[in-house]
């Protein structure tokens, strides 16, 4: 049996494929909204997946759950890679449990899923969860904007 991804290795691997630059066995809902082209990795591209989740929001009606599932996965990789290539701060994946091991204090404030398990740290142990914060966007509507986070998160 071969060995499972890592964490580090999954996760650029979906921001790719987000990008188009890789395949996956699935087909992102409304390819037509994302701009695939000027997705390039920095911040300043994040304003494409802005557009895009806000497109896809206001059809969220005829969104399955596997839809935002996915989606929530492979955009908020995309934009936790932008921030890790851009950060001076040491960005990098880990898991959730695997930081709580270190920080007994946190508490989960949401129920245990992939969107809350998969986060970044930085050098100074700070924690964010851009899959959480795409899901939340796609099943609420509450604010996000992926460019403004990841300039935030790169203070």
């Amino acid at each position: 049996m071969a060995d499972s991804p890592s964490l580090n290795e999954m996760l650029p691997a979906y921001a790719k494929a987000f990008a188009g630059k890789s395949r996956v066995p699935f087909q992102l809902p409304h390819p037509e909204l994302l701009d695939i082209k000027k997705l390039n990795g920095s911040v300043a591209s994040l304003s494409v997946v802005d557009n895009y989740l806000s497109g896809l929001f206001k059809d969220k009606a005829n969104l399955t759950h596997k839809d935002i599932s996915m989606v929530s996965m492979l955009a908020g990789a995309y934009i936790g890679q932008a921030i890790i290539t851009t950060s001076k701060k040491g960005h990098q994946w880990m898991l959730l449990t695997e930081y709580a091991k270190n920080h007994p204090d946190t508490k989960r404030t949401e129920p245990e899923s992939v969107y809350t398990e998969y986060v970044l740290t930085n050098k100074a142990e700070t924690l964010s969860m851009p899959i959480n914060q795409v899901a939340h966007f796609l099943d609420s509507g509450k604010k996000f904007s992926a460019k403004d986070y990841a300039v935030e998160q790169l203070k």
